[in-house]
């Protein structure tokens, strides 16, 4: 997979293999196991996986076919280009970034709409290390249409 997807999208070997090796079974076969993953072990990585996916579902070439020949179906607009949080955005397109907010282990979701002004002191717990933000480059990329 990772020698067929668009190269923008810089996915590795390493990381599907990743995918297959540590998340699939334990994700999809929780009635057969005693360890399973749940939604909160996989969020990190399902935007990858999907943007993977819906590029080999629209661009191979020959199913059933183990080879990398592509067709020109489907092209994002933006995307991600790395397993840290890069992503390109096509020149004049229409972007909506959304965020979620996390706990403090990453397992749910925030909703900071009942929060009082001005939250009271040290309201958010901070596990050390939990609020560190990665920094990533977008990438304006022309689009294929005008350039």
């Amino acid at each position: 997979m990772a020698t067929f997807v668009d190269p923008r999208f810089g996915h590795t070997k390493e990381e599907v293999a990743i995918w297959f090796e540590k998340y699939r079974d334990p994700a999809t076969h929780a009635d057969a196991r005693n360890e399973f993953l749940l939604e909160a072990d996989v969020r990190p990585i399902i935007a990858r996986m999907e943007q993977a996916a819906t590029d080999v579902l629209f661009n191979k070439k020959d199913w059933r076919d183990a080879s990398t020949e592509r067709r020109a179906v489907w092209t994002p607009k933006t995307g991600t280009t790395d397993d840290e949080g890069g992503v390109f955005v096509t020149q004049g397109a229409d972007v909506t970034l959304q965020a979620q907010l996390l706990d403090e282990y990453g397992a749910f979701p925030l909703d900071l709409g009942g929060i009082i002004s001005p939250p009271p002191a040290n309201w958010w717990p901070r596990p050390p290390g939990s609020l560190q933000m990665k920094e990533a480059p977008v990438q304006i990329v022309a689009d294929d249409a005008t350039a």
